[in-house]
């Protein structure tokens, strides 16, 4: 981005700007989302600590980011805190049109089940390397086995009946073994 320069903004979000850029000696182009420092969006973070759960309402690929140690992030949170004793959140339906909870847009009741559906369509972008509303994109290259593992934890999280989602836990801990069996077949 030569230092996110504004002559390399290719987009402009309401929190952040969208720049082009390069990695890999220049190679492979990137676009590079930074957060405006003025916005309140900025200021948000998750700790271990915490005590409230929070809900993100809007999970999608382009939600999740890779700060400059290329570790994940996800940002633009819509919803805030609920306590322990809350189930769901009540609310507008909010979010983006191939990633919504069917129960949530139903019922107009966002849980943290919510968010594992939304990040099952994550999971299903990666396995089949197009967004959820494309049809037309190049095949990747993935192991059987890895395969097989991605693709059941993935329609694990799209059951329709949230209570039938595995937590988040779950989700992180099946993708860690799939990467395991990808690894052991390279």
């Amino acid at each position: 981005t030569d230092n996110v320069n504004n002559v390399f903004i290719i987009g402009v979000g309401g929190f952040e700007n969208v720049y082009k850029g390069f990695i890999n000696g220049g190679e492979t182009q990137v676009a590079i989302k930074q957060l405006n420092p003025e916005s309140q969006q900025g200021l948000q973070y998750l700790h271990s600590g915490a005590k409230h759960t929070i809900i993100h309402q809007d999970v999608k690929k382009t939600n999740i980011f890779l700060d400059e140690n290329w570790v994940a992030k996800v940002l633009d949170f819509g919803v805030g805190l609920t306590n322990m004793s809350q189930t769901y959140v009540s609310t507008v339906v909010k979010g983006s049109f191939g990633y919504l909870d069917p129960e949530y847009y139903r019922r107009g009741q966002l849980t943290k089940k919510s968010n594992v559906y939304s990040f099952g369509v994550v999971l299903c972008e990666i396995l089949c390397a197009r967004p959820p509303i494309s049809r037309v994109t190049e095949k990747n290259k993935i192991s059987s086995e890895c395969l097989k593992k991605i693709t059941k934890v993935a329609m694990s999280c799209l059951h329709d009946d949230g209570i039938e989602r595995p937590s988040l836990d779950a989700v992180v801990w099946g993708l860690q073994f799939a990467l395991q069996l990808q690894e052991s077949a390279e």
